[in-house]
């Protein structure tokens, strides 16, 4: 998924926010790990 306004791909934390995690939620691991985490709530 792209940035609507910006070229490069959402953060972990904009990820995060569409999957509703509220924004105090932690997560821990690689920036690979983080996403394949918030992908697997989905």
């Amino acid at each position: 998924m792209c940035h609507p306004v910006e070229l490069r791909p959402l953060s972990v934390r904009e990820s995060a926010r569409i999957q509703t995690f509220p924004d105090d939620w932690i997560f821990y691991g690689s920036v690979a790990s983080k996403y394949k985490q918030i992908g697997k709530f989905y």
